[in-house]
């Protein structure tokens, strides 16, 4: 009798499914899906209830078979910058008896510097320390199946078959042909090896105003790269994400994005908007594009490649914003801004009379060629129904201490851009308009 309760539980554990219920669950831990599992942990931070994020992997290791050497043409920014800062960290050395501690607090994650490592070891101790977030490497995909509000996924982990529970599901396998969503049947990939998204980003029909809706950007040494939060998302499904950008991309050379610092940016954008989905309980399709992005600055990522205007620049942030909002347009060619270059009236009257209506009245007696600090003043006087007498001592108060500039206030000197977008973006916060997934304005 015995002996048959013992066989009869060890059927029974043999054939239990061990369960775990995470909010956003990561397949693969590439430099795009490890990224994304960052960012997404960190956005989560803070939620009601707190979130769980997990990131598996089949293979050994995360980035399996990639040796980074930080010598990639990359933006200086986000987690790129984070993670190359904390290895060079970790295998500087001793030198006249210290170790070299420069930018150490920026760097919360890093317990030993004088231990030295290797690039993943690096970039999986700032998965490590992470609460929120947990890996599983060598954990095979067995099946997915859509559930109501998220998926379960049944994987291998340490022998044992599991399922995990899902609000969000988020493909980040680095070839599509060997995506689980693909084996399982959960899309369907055209001939090319491609999905139908809420959008498509492609260099052959641009959406002119799909810029307006980026998420993370990036070069690859040749080109320069912004990723549309709507690429993410694929039409017809709800709370799935493909972020890998070969999948979700048109017109673009196969080895566009095979650039390690580019994937990373792609990927902490996709992080933010898979945490914002739990994170508010609402679905991927309507998720605030301006509240993404913002996130996406706090963190030290970035929108649009621009080359001519620091990360560090105290301006910076107010740039991406101004930009993305549709002021100006950036060279992406070259990605230069030419902050210092003057500003017209005729360059910003289109984007003026489209966010604000009353501009367009202001325009009709005023039709000076060159912006200079009186004509501004004067057009936010008129849409905000403020006095100039209030406005003008603010901003020359702003001018030099809040702003940075190293010039004289002076209201008759011609403004550049980077003054325009720094007194625009204070006074008429174009930013605050949203845009749906299209990069319209929705007023």
């Amino acid at each position: 009798m015995r002996n048959i309760f013992l066989i009869i539980l060890l059927f029974v554990v043999a054939n239990t499914h061990a369960q775990n219920k995470v909010d956003v669950l990561v397949l693969g831990a590439s430099a795009a899906g490890a990224a994304c599992a960052i960012q997404a942990a960190r956005s989560a931070e803070g939620a009601p209830g707190g979130l769980k994020i997990m990131l598996i992997e089949a293979s050994e290791n995360l980035l399996s078979g990639v040796n980074p050497t930080f010598n990639e043409p990359a933006y200086d920014s986000g987690i790129w910058k984070e993670w190359q800062e904390a290895y060079h960290l970790s295998n500087d050395t001793l030198k006249n008896g210290k170790i070299k501690m420069a930018k150490v607090s920026e760097l919360r994650f890093f317990k030993n510097t004088a231990v030295k490592t290797n690039a993943q070891n690096t970039l999986q101790q700032i998965v490590k320390n992470l609460k929120n977030l947990t890996f599983h490497k060598n954990t095979q995909v067995l099946g997915i199946v859509a559930k109501k509000n998220g998926w379960v996924v049944k994987v291998l982990l340490n022998g044992l078959i599991q399922e995990i529970k899902t609000k969000i599901l988020v493909d980040a396998t680095e070839y599509a042909h060997v995506s689980p969503l693909s084996k399982y049947g959960i899309i369907k990939l055209s001939d090319e090896g491609k999905i139908n998204s809420l959008v498509t980003y492609s260099p052959i029909e641009p959406n002119k105003n799909i810029y307006r809706t980026s998420i993370g950007a990036g070069t690859n040494g040749t080109a320069l790269y912004y990723f549309p939060a709507g690429m993410f998302i694929p039409l017809g499904k709800e709370n799935l994400m493909v972020i890998t950008a070969q999948t979700n991309t048109v017109g673009f050379d196969k080895n566009a994005f095979n650039n390690i610092a580019l994937q990373l940016s792609l990927g902490q954008g996709a992080g933010v908007l898979a945490a914002y989905a739990p994170f508010f309980g609402i679905a991927l399709k309507d998720a605030n594009v301006r509240v993404l992005q913002s996130e996406v600055l706090n963190y030290k990522g970035q929108l649009l490649p621009i080359k001519d205007v620091a990360v560090q620049d105290s301006a910076y942030k107010a740039l991406q914003q101004v930009i993305i909002s549709g002021f100006f347009k950036l060279n992406m060619d070259n990605g230069l801004f030419y902050p210092d270059s003057l500003v017209s009236m005729n360059e910003i009257k289109p984007i003026m009379n489209e966010l604000y209506t009353r501009s367009k009245i202001w325009y009709l007696e005023n039709t000076t060629a060159v912006l200079n600090l009186e004509n501004i003043i004067a057009l936010i006087s008129f849409i905000s129904a403020r006095e100039v007498i209030d406005i003008s001592p603010e901003i020359s108060s702003k001018w030099n201490k809040k702003y940075g500039f190293n010039t004289p206030f002076d209201i008759k000197k011609p403004l550049t851009r980077k003054q325009f977008a720094l007194v625009v973006n204070d006074y008429l916060q174009p930013y605050k308009v949203r845009v749906n997934f299209n990069g319209d304005f929705l007023k």
